[in-house]
């Protein structure tokens, strides 16, 4: 029989899953608008300090206090002091009333520090509990900070949340900017703008664009506060999305935990009977995995298929992306060929972090995968296995079987150059030394050949470790599945007559669960409405 002492440990764990807080996270470069965004959020006013200069240089968290009147906060408190620890502030905002914690990041170009402390910040916090909506300038478009963020998502412990990130395309203005000092200038062609941008974001990311103009909000312009709703129900939804899934995650570990109260005090009649009923399951879900095992070769055929179909989709898209970006350009001699490396390594990582963002969003759709997984959970009864099981197979390790897969000799990729090293002597004096121009056409050549490699070799191999991981995570589930059944049929060789102290304890912990559940259905409640 399962000790109290481990069912106690799992109430714990679930009252502390309970009590977790979710955070609603601005990033972004600096100036952009973040702290007048997040200001919205709360509700309007100037509590976070705005200046048309960056004023924010610290991570800045809101959480909610009743009891708090939302006075603004000194612009000193933002500003870098001797603490790299964030600074959490309290406000009264129904926001962040059911546990949502606001956060306003400093510009991630300012200084390479703030980058490495958003770093810390991601392996402090898991990816379940944020929602994250990264601001950019409509009339900055994409840039290098832009672009390295987004690349370092993707191979963060927040990889997850480059699918379906809030991509808000600020200071899309009526009339454009009446700053500037002529004010006729031609008001930017803001459709064409967001194109660009919808277009590059979506080679690392999958977003949803959604652009505002805060300035014009603030002028009570009606089309500017339409969409800025738009934005406050995207925020409310994502923020829903995440609070039901863990409390209804929650309620069914209770669940479990009370099922297991329950065959604690039932009679040894009704144990046999559940014995029986979970050998019979047990059998029909190892032969479903065994189904899956024995058709690997066709599953992944088939799902490789589907990886080299998206590949070859979003190939020119990537070369684009890539040429927009900057690459080091230069004339290379023959004596500096190795200095080739440089520009390979450039497109190698862009290709990585490409390449991986494809794979997740195939995986989202993919039919070998939601056949197999939807057939495994169908008979081991789990309920959220295919989402948790795909997350698993798409992402678990992807970025280092394109490192493996990608890379080759640079004097394969230098077109022969650098082999032309060993075969002209470095001792002739006076002799003319060829030379490469690394230029557009240089790095479309470059990138034509590391993605063909890529086409060739990686779809079998990635769709060979998504199956793995598909049948790896069964066989884990069904393991915990064979233990619970030993525990039960130990139990139904060694339980004796309940004695009063274990009714008490199976009381207690009844009492417990009914607690929790209410609480429970009462914050989905408040979500939902």
């Amino acid at each position: 029989m399962t000790s109290f002492t481990e069912l106690r440990a799992k109430l714990q764990d679930v009252c502390q899953s309970c009590d977790q807080k979710d955070r609603l996270i601005l990033a972004g470069s600096g100036n952009v608008g973040k702290s007048t965004i997040a200001n919205a959020f709360l509700g309007g006013g100037k509590f976070w300090p705005t200046a048309r200069f960056c004023m924010t240089s610290r991570i800045c968290e809101a959480h909610y206090d009743a009891a708090s009147d939302g006075t603004s906060i000194d612009k000193e408190m933002v500003q870098e002091n001797t603490s790299s620890e964030p600074l959490q502030v309290w406000h009264p905002s129904p926001l962040l009333k059911p546990d949502v914690i606001l956060v306003d990041l400093p510009g991630l170009d300012q200084k390479e520090e703030y980058m490495e402390r958003l770093v810390k910040y991601m392996n402090s916090h898991s990816a379940s509990s944020v929602v994250l909506l990264y601001v950019i300038d409509v009339k900055n478009k994409i840039c290098n900070p832009d672009r390295q963020f987004l690349e370092k998502l993707m191979k963060s412990p927040w990889q997850n949340l480059s699918q379906g990130l809030g991509f808000l395309v600020n200071k899309c203005d009526v009339g454009g900017d009446t700053n500037v000092a002529n004010s006729d200038e031609e008001v930017p062609d803001y459709p064409k703008l967001i194109a660009d941008i919808t277009k590059e974001t979506q080679n690392y990311c999958t977003p949803t664009v959604m652009d505002l103009s805060m300035k014009n909000k603030k002028e009570n312009n009606p089309a500017a506060i339409q969409k800025w709703q738009k934005v406050e129900a995207y925020a409310h939804n994502a923020l829903t999305k995440l609070k039901g899934k863990r409390l209804i995650q929650i309620l069914l570990s209770l669940e479990r935990i009370m099922d297991m109260l329950r065959l604690a005090v039932q009679d040894d009649e009704h144990l046999r009977g559940e014995i029986e009923k979970r050998e019979k399951h047990l059998l029909l879900a190892e032969d479903k995995v065994k189904q899956v095992t024995d058709d690997k070769d066709e599953w992944v055929r088939r799902r490789a298929e589907e990886i080299k179909q998206t590949l070859k989709e979003r190939q020119e898209g990537h070369l684009d992306a890539i040429l927009q970006a900057s690459v080091p350009h230069y004339n290379c001699r023959v004596a500096e060929a190795f200095g080739l490396r440089e520009v390979d390594t450039v497109i190698h990582d862009r290709i990585q972090v490409m390449v991986a963002n494809d794979i997740q969003l195939s995986a989202g759709t993919s039919l070998p995968i939601a056949d197999a997984v939807a057939g495994i959970s169908a008979v081991t009864g789990l309920i959220y296995a295919v989402g948790f099981v795909v997350a698993a197979a798409a992402t678990d390790g992807v970025v280092g079987l394109l490192a493996a897969t990608i890379m080759f000799p640079v004097t394969v990729m230098a077109g022969g150059v650098a082999g032309m090293v060993v075969v002209l002597p470095f001792a002739i004096i006076g002799a003319v030394i060829p030379m490469t121009l690394v230029d557009k056409s240089y790095v479309r050549d470059r990138f034509t050949k590391i993605y063909k490699k890529v086409m060739k070799e990686y779809p079998d191999k990635c769709a060979k470790h998504e199956h793995d991981s598909i049948v790896g995570q069964t066989k884990t589930v069904l393991q915990a599945q064979r233990e619970s059944l030993q525990h039960l049929q130990k139990e139904a060789g060694t339980r004796g007559f309940l004695d009063d102290e274990f009714k008490a304890e199976c009381s207690e912990l009844q009492e417990k669960y009914g607690s929790l559940t209410k609480r429970c259905n009462t914050m989905l409640d408040l979500f939902l409405k």
